[in-house]
């Protein structure tokens, strides 16, 4: 037979009481890991779906900063192009004036040149009809001499006229 003792059971009172207990609690905290794990995994998969959306993201953002360097190479590419041909147009230009200014100046110096012929021929006509003038007076009477001038003068007045 078996001998029952009080120790025995209350060590089976132990075991059936902690038996009977875990059974509902063993059920909620199987109930909350589980809600837990639910919940972790839905959190994972929004972690996921961030991470993906935030590497779209970043690829787009990417493409567009390597569209915009595109873009400010093109632009460069074409403002050197026109910074070119505005030197070129800018340097035709320079040569163009350049050539009208020389023409102008030749022009002005040729026209300077007469004048200066004019002045001379008719400084050394002037200063050669003094001289005959004094010449001539030395050697003619007073009233020869101022008729003489008379139509000296006459003719150096037509000769300046033509």
């Amino acid at each position: 037979m078996i001998i029952i003792n009080e120790t025995f059971l209350v060590a089976v009172a132990t075991v059936l009481f902690v038996g009977l207990i875990f059974r509902p609690i063993r059920k909620l905290i199987v109930a909350a890991l589980d809600k837990h794990t639910a919940e972790a995994i839905k959190n994972l998969n929004e972690a996921k779906k961030m991470y993906e959306d935030a590497l779209q993201l970043y690829n787009a953002i990417k493409q567009q900063h390597l569209e915009a360097q595109q873009n400010v190479k093109d632009i460069i590419a074409k403002a050197k192009e026109e910074a070119e041909v505005l030197i070129s147009e800018a340097n035709m230009e320079v040569e163009r004036i350049t050539k009208k200014k020389s023409e102008l100046a030749m022009a002005r110096i040729v026209q300077q040149e007469k004048h200066i012929m004019e002045f001379l021929k008719d400084a050394i006509i002037n200063d050669a009809i003094l001289r005959v003038q004094s010449l001539v007076a030395q050697e003619l009477d007073m009233n020869a001499q101022l008729s003489l001038l008379e139509s000296n003068i006459k003719q150096a007045t037509k000769k300046l006229v033509n």
